[in-house]
């Protein structure tokens, strides 16, 4: 779903977060993405401690901050990890007012996503809307 997302946005930077557990998972979508080692960040978080989450989040959205781009230019995918990743991750994109985005995707008898089925869906859009 991460390269589902990825392959949709074609964003010119790219943040993951992820645990010990899904760290080789994260490797895999950097490279898989063919995107420049220095246009992307990877934090790893404890997969339990929301408040660990959320210092990561920020510090990516930090760190894509500090490339010039605007808050408004940030998206946050919200699937896939623990549900305190997610949370986690969620909390802080709408402290930020960072557009989240979930993927649903249709599952096989294995449960495993069935390629060509994954479709973005917004979960908080704050771009387009004037404080």
């Amino acid at each position: 779903t991460a390269l589902f997302a990825i392959e949709s946005h074609k964003p010119e930077w790219l943040g993951l977060l992820c645990s010990r557990q899904s760290e080789a998972i994260a490797d895999d979508i950097i490279a898989a993405s063919q995107m420049p080692i220095e246009h992307t960040q990877k934090e790893i978080a404890d997969a339990w401690d929301i408040v660990d989450m959320r210092e990561k989040v920020e510090s990516l959205i930090r760190w894509l901050a500090r490339k010039e781009l605007a808050v408004a230019d940030i998206a946050v995918d919200i699937t896939g990890g623990t549900t305190p990743m997610s949370v986690g991750t969620f909390t802080i994109a709408e402290q930020w007012k960072v557009d989240t985005q979930y993927v649903r995707s249709q599952y096989d008898a294995q449960t495993k996503p069935i390629p060509r089925t994954q479709e973005g869906l917004v979960v908080s859009r704050h771009a387009a809307i004037k404080n």
